[in-house]
């Protein structure tokens, strides 16, 4: 189950894990993305631990990284375009469109 609500360029959404084996026991992962559409920076809330990976429209790996709770995503040396951040935790994995101008 995913919800999404999108507040003047906040967009938090809940991803929920799809572990066979724990089903009825379902945890969730608040993700937090903002502002996008992004010009210079956007800034990742996600739980502490999570892993994140910037995958540019042709499916490259620009970079990889831990996440503790919030970081700036420096985005200011990359062309305009859409690109999708792939965040994983445990069995969670969401991947979510980040738009640069």
């Amino acid at each position: 189950m995913k919800t999404f609500a999108l507040l003047i360029g906040l967009v938090a959404f809940n991803a929920m894990s799809q572990n066979e084996n724990q089903l009825s026991q379902s945890k969730e992962m608040e993700v937090l993305i903002y502002p996008n559409p992004a010009i210079d920076n956007c800034v990742v809330k996600v739980d502490e631990g999570s892993s994140c990976s910037l995958i540019n429209s042709s499916g490259t790996i620009i970079g990889t990284w831990k996440v503790d709770y919030t970081n700036t995503l420096h985005l200011s040396d990359l062309k305009s375009g859409i690109f999708q951040l792939l965040i994983e935790k445990d069995t969670f994995r969401v991947i979510k469109k980040i738009v640069v101008l």
